[in-house]
């Protein structure tokens, strides 16, 4: 009886050198934001957590937040660099999260929801629509607020990236 035994990565499988992420392991970056949402930001509000470098992959993110009432779509994607910098793709990483009931630590909202089988493991750059050729150097990570809050509370973005 033979017994399969093979890399799973297809670098490894044909005697290539692989990157560090897929096979060994790589620096992992952790990021915490937490931001005020008021009632009169309304409806469309861009909330700017976090500056991510362009190479870096997500593996993790938790939502905790009071009872945000009226706060039931709201979206984590990726966005040009800085104030005023355009959306590229606005719920890549989590689409329709509610604010309006409180998720704490024990029990947070994932702000990584929307990502698929296919697309888990892929840097930034390539969840904004990039490629290696026409990538930015670092990209913003943001909540939308597509249904305005009628009653303001605080939200915490707990992150975590490898760098790939």
């Amino acid at each position: 009886m033979t017994t399969f035994d093979n890399y799973a990565n297809d670098e490894l499988l044909a005697g290539k050198s692989a990157e560090a992420v897929n096979v060994s392991g790589n620096k992992v970056v952790h990021m915490i934001q937490t931001v005020n949402i008021g009632t009169e930001d309304g409806a469309g509000a861009i909330y700017r957590l976090f500056r991510v470098g362009a190479n870096m992959i997500p593996l993790e993110m938790k939502v905790i937040c009071g009872a945000i009432t009226g706060a039931t779509d709201c979206d984590l994607g990726i966005y040009e660099e800085g104030i005023g910098g355009k959306v590229l793709d606005a719920d890549v990483l989590a689409d329709g999260l509610t604010l309006a009931t409180a998720a704490g630590i024990a029990a947070p909202l994932n702000g990584l929801k929307s990502l698929t089988l296919d697309n888990l493991g892929k840097r930034i750059y390539e969840l904004a629509g990039h490629e290696r050729k026409n990538k930015d150097t670092g990209y913003d990570i943001c909540l939308t607020a597509n249904a305005a809050a009628t009653v303001a509370g605080k939200v915490a973005v707990l992150a975590t990236f490898v760098q790939g």
